[in-house]
Order: C-alpha cells, then structure tokens, then sequence
C-alpha cells in the first residue's frame, strides 16, 4: 500500500523524470549544464509528484549562511478560520508592494486556525523556507508558541494581550476611540451610541474600554442600552442599529468598530428614512474602505500602506538580529473625513422615528 504520508524525495523525482538524482537536483538549481527540455521534464516530474525543494537545505549548500536572508522569502502569514475574508487584502497587498521594493520575495500564507492548533505545519514553514514573516489573524497564545517553534523570526501585526515576547505592531486603538469620540463631541454630540459585530476580540474589547473611560472622562452620562453588538462577525450593523431606533431615547451620532458593519448601520438608517450626515453622525473605526459598499463614510483610520511598512521594517532589523528585544510598537490612527458626520441636531423625547416600533427601555 502507498504511504500517502511520505513525501516525494528527489529520488522520487529523478525515477519518474528518467534521469539521475544529481541531475534532478542540477534541474531544480537551474544548472546552466543541463538542456532547457530536462528541466523542463523534471520540473513536470516534481509537479506531478508534489515535490517541494527544501529552500533552506539548498542555500546552506550554496554557503549563504553568512547573510540572514538565506531565501530572499518574506512571508505574510494569516491565521483564520475564514481564510478568505477581505479585510486582509489590503495589508497583503501593501505587504507585496513593499517586499518587492526591497527586491525580496513576497509569499502569502492562508492557515486555517483549528488544522494549525491541530498539529498541521505549512511546509514553508516546516521545511524553513522564509527568512521571517508578519502575522496576524485570530491568534492565542499557544499558536504564537507554536509558531516561534519554528525558529522563524516573525512580527504581530494586530492588537493582542499576549504573553510571549514577541514584537509587535499594534493599532493604537484606545487613542483612536478618544479621538473620535472628541470629533463627534466638537460637533455637539454627548448622546453616542456604539456599534460592533461582536465584542469577544481584544481590539473591540479595547474600543468598550476607552468608550466608557471616555463618557467618564467628560462626566457625561453612559447609556449602556447604547452599546450594541450584532453577535457575528459579517453585515454586522443592521440588528444592532435597529435596537438603538427602537429605544424612546436615541443616540445622536453613533459611534462603529468596522467600516463593514458601519456600511450596515448607514442601510438600516436609510430604512428608516434617516439620513447619516443630516439626521445621524456614522463615524468608523477602520483601517480599510471596501469598494464594494458606495458609502463615503467619516472614519477614525490608520493607514494601512503605513502600518504594513512599519512591521516589515521592524521584521527586517530582526531578522538581522535576532539578539535584540522584542518591542511593542502603536501606530496612530488619523480622520478621514467623509460625508456621514454633522453638527449635533437635538431630538425631543416626543420626537421619534416610528412611533409603532418603539419599546421602553428596560
């Protein structure tokens, strides 16, 4: 019976090409010796065989273990269970662009969260085939452990409380929040409301912190009806907002953790026959916008060609020193102004948007 677990050696290769181990391995170096169509055959053989060159062991043999860039790879490495999710596009695409510059090799890595933890190693990473890499994605402790068994350098993108000395490029979300919500205070607003899909990540538990420090802070008020999440993770403004309009008292400007699900809040108002940037302040919290979605949206943003830029810098200096110690790096957000934000318009407590829907607060 076929071991389907064993790897394809360059043994394998060799016998299925019809040629010798020590030309299979000429063929897959590009040996200036050997005929374009031998290569050509034994580059089809591997493919037909699953054969992946161990990088790693190929450049120690070119004696390039004197430079730390031993393959020229640079990944970017996503950990996920929706390993298609767009919010990533972005940053891979800044990643690529800002990889090439640097006249090294861009290589994206899509893992699935629950076969990582399981015990499944990429090959790129089992066989050591990046210099480094940025992650990010759904990370735990133990697959930040798991990861540095590699031996790889690699730095967070993200915001995380984690334990392991690892460094780190993080949003800084809690001056971002205070930002915005000073924004939405300079135009008259104290009544803001919150919106998110889910508060069970550290970045929205980081944005309900400084939201609430914020309202005590000013010595305002805090309704805590006003915070509401949708309890997923996509098209996430739409139950949450129909909450808030079915309160008698309802927020003036709302306040939202994605631009996504702000996208959701702004349809749920256009329901309604409310306008954002006349009736309501919209205000996001997002890195990105999404072609997709026609809404020009106020956003509190970083800039993501910039983070990216930051991260793979810092991944640099510690590929070529791994003795120096791991840092922990904010990046700032900034306004980008849009259309959804206005001057504070005071409702009375008789004014309501439909009187049939509304319910006590309770």
């Amino acid at each position: 019976m076929k071991d389907i677990t064993r790897k394809p050696t360059i043994k394998d290769v060799a016998r299925e090409a019809g040629v010798s181990p020590t030309t299979a391995s000429y063929a897959f170096n590009d040996s200036p010796l050997l005929p374009e169509s031998t290569k050509q055959r034994v580059r089809a053989a591997g493919e037909k065989l699953g054969y992946q060159p161990n990088l790693f062991a190929r450049n120690l043999r070119r004696n390039r273990h004197d430079t730390p860039f031993r393959t020229g790879n640079i990944g970017f490495v996503t950990l996920d269970r929706n390993i298609e999710d767009v919010i990533y596009m972005p940053l891979i695409q800044a990643f690529s662009q800002e990889i090439q510059s640097r006249k090294k090799h861009p290589i994206y890595l899509n893992v699935p969260v629950d076969k990582f933890v399981g015990g499944w190693q990429p090959l790129y990473l089992r066989e050591r085939n990046l210099d480094g890499f940025l992650l990010t994605g759904i990370l735990t402790e133990e697959a930040v452990d798991l990861f540095q068994q590699f031996g790889i350098p690699f730095v967070i993108l993200g915001n995380y409380n984690l334990r392991a000395r690892v460094p780190m490029v993080k949003t800084d979300v809690s001056r971002g929040v205070s930002e915005g919500l000073d924004y939405l205070f300079s135009l008259g607003h104290t009544d803001i409301g919150l919106v998110s899909e889910i508060f069970i990540h550290e970045y929205q538990q980081e944005v309900v912190r400084e939201y609430r420090d914020w309202f005590r802070r000013k010595g305002l008020p805090l309704n805590e009806l006003w915070i509401q999440e949708s309890g997923c993770i996509y098209e996430g403004g739409f139950v949450p907002t129909e909450r808030l309009l079915g309160f008698s008292q309802q927020p003036t400007a709302i306040l939202v953790t994605d631009y996504r699900v702000a996208c959701g809040v702004m349809k749920t108002l256009e329901r309604h026959g409310l306008k954002a940037g006349e009736d309501v302040s919209v205000l996001a919290l997002s890195g990105n916008e999404y072609v997709q979605y026609p809404y020009l949206i106020d956003r509190i943003a970083v800039d993501t060609e910039e983070w990216v830029r930051l991260g793979i810098s810092l991944l640099m200096e510690h590929i070529e020193s791994t003795q120096k110690p791991p840092v922990t790096t904010l990046f700032p957000y900034t306004l980008h102004a849009g259309i959804t934000c206005c001057a504070c318009k005071k409702r009375t407590d008789d004014a309501t948007i439909d009187p049939g829907r509304q319910k006590d607060e309770k």
